[in-house]
């Protein structure tokens, strides 16, 4: 809990704090799903920012993490959502991040965190028209989410 303060600073340092963070949580308790998956997120977003000095270590420790979250609980909506932008942003693989998304929609299709990261799937492939469909309804839902500055990206 203490490591989603650091997570929505959204600065360098709140993120290697958020990493010491959730990295204590993941050894104190290894079955705790959300634990990983957040921990996995925190790579995610140091390597995609660049703020990782170790950018290979840090895709594939999110990768790890986010397949350990998996498999502790894969009915988790926040848990599937991402696990899904790992494997969209750290191994490029869209068609397991469209299954995890797509499932986290069907179980919470109030998630704006899941439909933003179901634009930014939708944007990876091509399809801006989608990508804006889902990224104004994750702002309708959430319209103080901190990442919704990046929708733009759908514009480009």
């Amino acid at each position: 809990m203490r490591a989603l303060s650091k997570v929505w600073a959204i600065t360098p340092t709140a993120y290697a704090e958020a990493v010491q963070l959730t990295s204590e949580a993941v050894r104190l308790d290894p079955e705790f799903a959300s634990a990983s998956a957040l921990a996995s997120w925190c790579h995610v977003w140091q390597v995609v920012n660049g703020w990782s000095r170790a950018p290979a270590q840090a895709k594939a420790e999110g990768l790890k993490l986010a397949r350990a979250a998996l498999n502790l609980d894969s009915d988790d909506p926040s848990v599937l959502t991402m696990v899904g932008a790992a494997e969209m942003m750290l191994a490029h693989n869209l068609e397991a991040a469209s299954v995890h998304i797509g499932k986290a929609l069907i179980l919470d299709p109030n998630s704006a965190w899941a439909w933003l990261r179901s634009g930014y799937l939708h944007v990876y492939r091509g399809d801006a028209e989608t990508a804006l469909q889902h990224f104004s309804r994750a702002e309708r839902l959430n319209p103080f989410d901190p990442l919704n500055f990046k929708i733009g990206r759908a514009h480009v």
